[in-house]
Formats: structure tokens, C-alpha cells, sequence
């Protein structure tokens, strides 16, 4: 039922409005760092936007981040490589993170402060139980946040700066410059297993997931061409 009021109905066996705004805002950010992807393609066809935005449509977001990688950064001074390289890093680690709240399976607990979540364990085929407060599902927002803010303002930075060097080609000087945003802290690496208020206290933590494939530095290839 659609309440008229400005409140929510309730959805019950989905946790508290607060839980839900959280969860709902890691999916929402997802696809603005998916959004800073195509923007730093576009950086690659200054004269065709079209044809980055094609490409992006068809690459999935591993040849997305292989094309920035191997395409642009080799292609930008040393200190905004640099930075780039720093951005995919950080929206790797949110995407392992986003996946890992989004692909699991919510229930209700008694303590209204936290939420539920079961995890099937694709090893034994064993679900297990978890359960965390908003706090912990709050912070993977806020590091997708940060993540996605650093991005765009990275990529405004170096367009500007292209920008401004076209039009001193043309005899036209640069009127205005946008410095490089200072990078953000790291995001954490999360998983249902090592979040808050776990069900099972004998259940010994794991580490967080590795990506799914591995590259220089320990961040993901990109697909073989």
C-alpha cells in the first residue's frame, strides 16, 4: 500500500527505513562511479562522445576499468596516472562491496538497531547466518560516496586541463583551472563475514574477497583482447 502521508509503509522482513535507505544508497552511488567509468572514457573520443558512449554500453564494468587502465592512464601526466590508477582501485574495492550487501538475502532480528543477512556458502553449499548494525552498512555507503566524488572531480580537473590546452592551440589562453582533488582514504574492504554483531561468535573471520582477477598491483586485469 502507497502511503499519502510522506511516510513509508511497512516492508515487513526487510529491516528498518534506515537500514533500507543505507542499502539503497550503496546500489544508487554504485551507478555513479559507474557513471565516472563513461565519463573517463569519453576522455579517450574528445571528438565523439558518441562513439565513448557506445563503448561504454558494451564493455561490462571489467572492460570498462581495463580500457581506463590500459587506454587512458598510460596516456596522462605522471601525477594524474597516478590518480586515476587510485580511483580504479577504490572503485574495485566498492564494487566487491556492493556486491556482497546487495546479493544477499535480508531477514528481521530482534534488535531493531541491526539486520539480517543469510550467505549461502558456494563451498558447502551451507547458509549461514549474519547480522550488523547500520553503522556497518552507513560506512560501505560513505566510502562509494567519497570514491564517486573523488572521480568526478578528478575527471573535471583533467578535462579542464585538455580543455585548456586546445584553446592555447587556437591562440586562445586558459581563463580558468580546477586543481587535482587530493585523494580520498582507501576504502575498506567488507563482506557479510566480517561486518558487526555476527550471529555465530565461534565462526572464525575470514578475509575480505579478492577480485576477481588479478593484475599489476594486485588489481584487476583487464579482458584479453
Amino acid at each position: 500500500m502507497t502511503s499519502t502521508d510522506g511516510e513509508w509503509p511497512p516492508y515487513d522482513g526487510f529491516g528498518s527505513k534506515d537500514h533500507l535507505h543505507a542499502i539503497g544508497m550503496i546500489a544508487a552511488i554504485w551507478t555513479s562511479i559507474e557513471r565516472r567509468y563513461q565519463a573517463f572514457i569519453q576522455l579517450l573520443f574528445p571528438t565523439n562522445v558518441k562513439a565513448a558512449v557506445k563503448i561504454f554500453e558494451l564493455l561490462g564494468n571489467e572492460g570498462r576499468w581495463g580500457l581506463i587502465h590500459d587506454e587512458l592512464a598510460p596516456t596522462l601526466p605522471p601525477v594524474e596516472a597516478d590518480l586515476v590508477e587510485y580511483f580504479l582501485k577504490c572503485a574495485a574495492i566498492c564494487k566487491e562491496n556492493r556486491n556482497a550487501v546487495m546479493h544477499a538475502h535480508i531477514f528481521i532480528v530482534e534488535d531493531p538497531n541491526n539486520i539480517g543477512m543469510n550467505k549461502l556458502s558456494s563451498g558447502t553449499g551451507i547458509t549461514k547466518q549474519y547480522q550488523f548494525d547500520i553503522s556497518a552498512i552507513r560506512a560501505i555507503a560513505d566510502d562509494a560516496h567519497n570514491t564517486q566524488q573523488f572521480g568526478l572531480n578528478l575527471w573535471a580537473s583533467i578535462s579542464l586541463r585538455m580543455s585548456n590546452e586546445f584553446w592555447a592551440q587556437q591562440g586562445t589562453q586558459p581563463q580558468a583551472f580546477l586543481p587535482l582533488p587530493r585523494k580520498p582514504v582507501q576504502p575498506r574492504k567488507w563482506d557479510l563475514r566480517s561486518l558487526k554483531h555476527q550471529s555465530d561468535d565461534q565462526l572464525q573471520p575470514e578475509p575480505p574477497p579478492k577480485l576477481s582477477r588479478k593484475g599489476r598491483k594486485g588489481q584487476p586485469r583487464a579482458p584479453r583482447r
